[in-house]
């Protein structure tokens, strides 16, 4: 009988172990976060756009709710967004975006620092799936020529993935972070970093950069096409000059020529005969 009841204990104590294993099991399940992000480079020389598509799943399509995601990019000091721009795309709802910092747009890449901007989107659900598509238009830097010319390598990192929502986010795992809750907003929100994959870790750009080597050639060059300039702009003025001034003689001749006398300016009843 008491083994009966030491079993019977045990299958219980059995039975509650897998009830709660199948519930920790099922709570990771519900506050699993499974991110996507596929980036690629549009347009081509000094002015592109990177676009990049977000993809959320998540365990149960209640857990996120009216939520917003930051896609932090890091400019190298090879490229660019600028600040102008960004402000006229968001006055226009095309692209919300806001660098961090100040931004040099005039700086060369070796005067340069790099320089992070926050890219917001809201996220389109359906379902358990939220997604989100941005575009955000950035600019190459002057690079210094090198010795034998040809192109420079700039690398573009994966951007950081940060999601706020309106609910508790108390179970899905990522690194806190504190950034604005709204484009070049002052006040600031708790973001959660989230990790992702993605088929692109890094982009490369390859950049088009002078040739050291035809220095004095281009000086020479330079010299002659800006002096060649000036004489021919010289020998046209000069060949002119005696032309413009005999029209501009002639023409002072014949508005004295053509001027009324004294008379002319009384009626001749008013002019006196001396007969």
């Amino acid at each position: 009988m008491e083994t009966n009841n030491v079993l019977f204990v045990e299958w219980i104590l059995i039975i509650q172990l897998a009830f709660c294993i199948l519930s920790v099991v099922r709570c990771n399940e519900i506050c699993e976060i499974h991110a996507t992000v596929i980036r690629r480079i549009e347009n081509e020389g000094f002015h592109r756009d990177i676009h990049s598509l977000v993809e959320i799943v998540t365990g149960y399509f209640t857990l996120l709710d009216d939520c917003v995601m930051i896609l932090e990019e890091t400019m190298p000091s090879g490229l660019y967004v600028n600040p102008d721009q960004l402000a006229d795309m968001r006055r226009f709802r095309q692209v919300q975006a806001c660098p961090v910092g100040m931004v040099d747009i005039e700086a060369s890449q070796k005067d340069s620092l790099p320089h992070s901007v926050y890219v917001y989107s809201s996220l389109n659900r359906t379902e358990n799936l939220l997604s989100a598509s941005l575009t955000l238009p950035f600019h190459v830097r002057y690079h210094s020529p090198t010795p034998h010319g040809g192109y420079s390598m700039v690398q573009l990192a994966a951007p950081s993935l940060l999601l706020h929502c309106q609910n508790d986010m108390q179970c899905v795992q990522g690194k806190r972070i504190h950034a604005p809750c709204r484009p070049c907003g002052s006040d600031l929100c708790q973001w959660v970093n989230l990790t992702y994959k993605t088929n692109s870790p890094s982009i490369s750009l390859h950049i088009p950069v002078g040739n050291l080597s035809h220095y004095v050639l281009v000086i020479i060059v330079t010299l002659l096409v800006t002096c060649g300039g000036c004489v021919y702009i010289l020998s046209t003025v000069v060949e002119a000059w005696p032309h413009t001034a005999n029209v501009s003689k002639i023409g002072h001749t014949e508005e004295h020529s053509q001027q009324p006398s004294a008379s002319s300016y009384w009626p001749h009843s008013c002019i006196l005969s001396h007969d």
